[in-house]
């Protein structure tokens, strides 16, 4: 490796979606007072650098890095929106649009609603725009109760239900719903519009409805917050950190306003006398609000990496259990989970023994692990030496306690399973695991030969890691150009 540049063209969140490029380079490539700098703590926390794989060897798996959010646009915000969007394929495609060109979701979340702005859409493009959610963003965006969503909104007829049928709440979360989903959306004239505007206008529709919303000091409610998730997201993919920013702290705001972080601090009292479709029922159910309050979660520890600030969430006030898998989820099967560990040096046994052992729940266990590296990077003490070796120690732990399917190079995966999103999971876990281990190597002040020595290990584990990653698994479940 040490005559290649290795780029981090695309860092994005929660579920892989990270862009590698190799090409011949000189030592040179990466001057050396960039080197002091990032050493020295200055450039901590980039979103991605290209580095110089010679005498001055650097492997940034930037903190950005461990979530990664499925979009095509580079965090960085360095890709420049196209100009090739065309108002009248917009106009003329099945969304009746009321004005004359596309508009900018960057407008300010708080904006005050225009009058009649927002639009109306035809049920068969809804229904087509929901089916391609499930197919392409619930699983790395797992929110959803499929079947419960599709027989409270869908139906047996297999229409839509009209948007002015809906709540404010449950318009705000279709529209983000159809502004996620409409990139893969490609029939007729929508094929002329570039697949990352696609969304544009239903994420204005979203904003509308999120800004009407908060003018008349609504309540927090499921549907309210499942749908300010999906715009969090959808603004993030969109470089609009900012309005993403503002709009988490509402979601982990609102969460505890739905006391979502005490799901599992008290055992239900009503199980006694319940039968088992009882006992299933309420168990689905709460298994869906968890799932609500960990994409929260992951919505502010990326935030704060990503943009260097404090966490809005204290874990040591968090009680619910981790997710299983949406297979379980969606057929009913019961299936007994853990809750995070609160002690840092215990966080990576947290499944062990657990019944619950779903590739999506020890990604999280590795992002929180992931999320304490970067708390005792950014803010070091007086033992900052012995907070990286014991932060070392807790990741080697946690490496040796994942699962066999974990290890990708001594067991290969099975590609003829269909579920792709466990693969990418595991993929995912592998990278924020590499992310956190190259962090404590940047952090550690050690002699420049065997830095350089331990970053071109960590460079050569990421191309293999990249290489067990099959391609059309990449296009299947997240975003690319």
């Amino acid at each position: 490796m040490s005559g290649y540049t290795l780029t981090i063209s695309q860092v994005t969140c929660s579920g892989p979606s990270v862009a590698f490029v190799a090409a011949p380079a000189s030592a040179a490539s990466f001057p050396l007072d960039a080197e002091n700098r990032m050493r020295s703590g200055e450039n901590r926390g980039c979103s991605g650098k290209q580095v110089g794989l010679g005498r001055y060897t650097y492997l940034l798996l930037a903190h950005p890095v461990h979530w990664l959010l499925a979009q095509d646009r580079c965090i960085s915000c360095q890709s420049p929106r196209s100009e090739s969007t065309n108002p009248a394929a917009v106009r003329s495609s099945s969304l009746s649009t009321t004005s004359a060109s596309p508009k900018n979701p960057q407008s300010s979340l708080e904006k005050a609603p225009e009058e009649g702005a927002e639009e109306e859409i035809p049920p068969e493009l809804a229904k087509a725009l929901v089916d391609l959610f499930f197919l392409k963003i619930q699983p790395w965006l797992p929110l959803f109760h499929r079947p419960t969503f599709y027989q409270t909104y869908i139906g047996n007829n297999q229409t839509m239900r009209a948007m002015g049928d809906l709540s404010m709440d449950e318009r705000l979360m279709f529209w983000a719903i159809f502004a996620l989903a409409a990139k893969y959306y490609s029939a007729g004239d929508w094929a002329r519009i570039p697949a990352p505007e696609r969304g544009a206008q239903f994420a204005v529709n979203a904003n509308q409805a999120y800004a009407r919303l908060r003018l008349s000091a609504s309540k927090s409610s499921e549907a309210y917050l499942k749908g300010c998730i999906l715009l969090a997201f959808y603004l993030y993919t969109s470089c609009l950190r900012h309005q993403s920013w503002i709009l988490t702290g509402v979601c982990v705001r609102m969460a505890f306003d739905l006391n979502l972080h005490r799901i599992d601090a008290i055992e239900t009292e009503g199980n006694c006398g319940a039968d088992e479709q009882q006992l299933t029922t309420r168990w689905m159910r709460k298994e869906g609000l968890r799932r609500i309050w960990w994409l929260v979660w992951e919505l502010d520890r990326f935030g704060s990496i990503l943009l260097q600030r404090p966490y809005a969430i204290d874990d040591r006030s968090v009680r619910v259990c981790l997710p299983v898998s949406d297979h379980d989820w969606f057929a009913g099967r019961r299936v007994g989970s853990a809750m995070l560990d609160r002690e840092p040096h215990r966080v990576w046994n947290s499944l062990q023994g657990s019944e619950n052992q779903s590739e999506r729940a020890w990604f999280l266990v590795c992002n929180h692990l992931v999320s304490l590296a970067h708390a005792s990077y950014q803010y070091p003490s007086n033992e900052e030496v012995g907070e990286i070796v014991r932060m070392e120690t807790i990741l080697n732990c946690f490496r040796l306690s994942l699962p066999p399917q974990f290890d990708i190079f001594e067991n290969p995966p099975d590609f003829s399973n269909d579920d792709v999103s466990q693969y990418n999971w595991i993929i995912c876990t592998n990278l924020l695991l590499l992310s956190a281990r190259t962090s404590c190597d940047v952090a550690r002040a050690q002699p420049e030969q065997m830095y350089t020595k331990r970053i071109q290990a960590r460079a050569s584990e990421l191309v293999q890691i990249m290489n067990a990653w099959p391609s059309e698994y990449i296009k299947f479940s997240h975003h690319t150009r």
